[in-house]
């Protein structure tokens, strides 16, 4: 999909700007869509944008709260497609302390027993305050999410600095 950027833009951005740069022309296009209207939106994105589509889209969600955390880790989970294209996309942008975190939140989230299933979904943000024990497993690790989050944007934004064309269109 064509996401227009002049290069000067391109150019003045630090690395966890050109992060959101390359993804926020997307977003007027999939919120509040159905998922039909979403998955034709991501099945026009290149590899490289689907790698950094799947991060943003979980990302943007979860680093708002550690009940969100724990609630999109969960969703997603359920989704082994998403959940396997999420790691997949950490693996290739070199995030290796943010793929730690989500297969320690993916132990977590098995452990609880969680439905394993997107129909029988059943999670709630609240489940955290109503069990200490989960609490205690998903705090530290979403105190970690938070502060690998600038490292993991850098890595990103450098990868989209390397390979430039497979993620925009330089307008001249």
């Amino acid at each position: 999909m064509e996401i227009k950027l002049s290069r000067k833009i391109f150019n003045s951005l630090e690395d966890s700007q050109l992060v959101r740069a390359c993804f926020d022309p997307l977003i007027p296009l999939i919120r509040g869509k159905s998922n039909k209207v979403k998955e034709e939106v991501y099945n026009q994105l290149t590899t490289e944008q689907k790698k950094l589509f799947i991060f943003n889209a979980f990302y943007n969600h979860a680093c708002n709260s550690l009940a969100e955390f724990y609630w999109w880790s969960a969703f997603y989970l359920v989704q082994p497609k998403i959940w396997s294209e999420l790691k997949s996309a950490l693996r290739h942008f070199k995030t290796d302390e943010m793929l730690g975190i989500l297969l320690e939140m993916e132990k977590v989230t098995k452990a609880q027993n969680n439905p394993i299933e997107l129909e029988k979904f059943d999670v709630s943000y609240n489940d955290l305050y109503h069990n200490p024990e989960l609490y205690s497993f998903v705090s530290p690790l979403f105190k970690k999410f938070v502060d690998v989050t600038q490292t993991t944007l850098n890595l990103i934004g450098k990868a989209i600095r390397n390979n430039p064309t497979a993620f925009i269109l330089f307008e001249e």
